[in-house]
């Protein structure tokens, strides 16, 4: 089997009588990890073989605007992100699913799959994930099971890496919280464990492991592999002409027009600032109930606020 080197890739990605070759072998080399972060959003094993097709098809479909400015998995994960979420909101919309009773409606789907076969613990650990924002939950997805870099997490989620930190280890927390507070779960867990390590450890996640109990057929990949290749007859590759000079510059007078708008209009519409004495007047004292009183009517969740506050420094 062809060795299998990014760099390569990329330049053959960019020759038409060799980017057919080159993105088959895309797909065997990305087609499994893409496949594990859809279906650990999306949990039904036939929903997720869908949308690893319709993220490869899209790649194929964009590969001429691809300018390896970004690494090409970075730009791969993007799609597949998009994908899901996408899918996961027109299904809300599609079964009137409430945000609040999502968690019950996809594990609903991860019993009725026939190639779920998890223990009691491993569908308690998909319960307490599902207890997270959406955000969250991808975040936890790609740390946890996939031992992921901030950075790399970062690149394609376009948050910071401090957001992406705070987020996954309140995430952490409340996961191990759930699990814990569960009587017959930890009964399970401990029936799992040695004696004397059970007065020692407390570690529960660490012990659940990452094993999601999620199977796929046998030869699923390679099957998936030689199926999507096949498709790839069915679109043609397209070809970019080589921009003007005019192209080119057009994009950087519309935003110094743009810029010059937004400061003439801040310089007729917004008044001068008030003088100390009068703003100090008009000061509102905060306290942590208004906070939270904010948190809860404006549906804002914690990730978000944690997002905000690295963003913001």
């Amino acid at each position: 089997m062809q060795q299998y080197n990014e760099d390569t890739i990329v330049e053959q990605l960019q020759d038409p009588l060799k980017c057919r070759e080159a993105f088959a072998q895309v797909v065997a080399h990305y087609s499994e990890p893409l496949y594990w972060q859809i279906r650990k959003m999306v949990f039904s094993h036939d929903d997720a073989d869908d949308l690893l097709q319709n993220t490869f098809l899209k790649a194929w479909n964009s590969i001429a605007y691809f300018r390896a400015e970004a690494r090409l998995s970075t730009w791969l994960y993007r799609i597949a992100v998009n994908e899901t979420i996408t899918f996961l909101n027109k299904q809300r919309q599609q079964n009137h699913v409430p945000l609040e009773g999502e968690d019950l409606f996809l594990l609903d789907k991860l019993e009725a799959d026939e190639w779920f076969d998890g223990n009691r613990l491993q569908k308690r650990l998909q319960e307490a994930i599902l207890k997270l924002p959406e955000k969250q939950r991808l975040v936890f997805n790609m740390r946890y099971f996939d031992d992921m870099k901030y950075e790399e997490m970062s690149h394609i989620l376009g948050t910071s890496v401090g957001a992406l930190k705070a987020s996954y280890h309140h995430a952490v927390r409340k996961v191990e919280e759930y699990l814990t507070s569960d009587y017959l779960t930890l009964l399970f867990y401990y029936s799992l464990k040695n004696k004397d390590i059970m007065e020692k450890d407390k570690d529960i996640l660490k012990q659940v492991g990452r094993d999601t109990g999620m199977r796929v057929p046998d030869g699923y990949f390679e099957g998936f592999t030689s199926r999507m290749v096949s498709q790839l007859d069915n679109f043609e590759v397209v070809e970019l002409e080589k921009p003007t000079v005019w192209q080119r510059v057009r994009p950087w007078l519309y935003m110094a027009a743009m810029f010059a708008g937004i400061a003439l209009m801040v310089r007729l519409f917004v008044p001068e600032k008030k003088s100390s004495s009068v703003v100090a007047e008009t000061e509102v004292s905060i306290t942590n109930e208004n906070v939270e009183d904010y948190l809860f009517y404006s549906n804002v969740d914690e990730y978000s606020v944690y997002e905000y506050l690295a963003l913001g420094e």
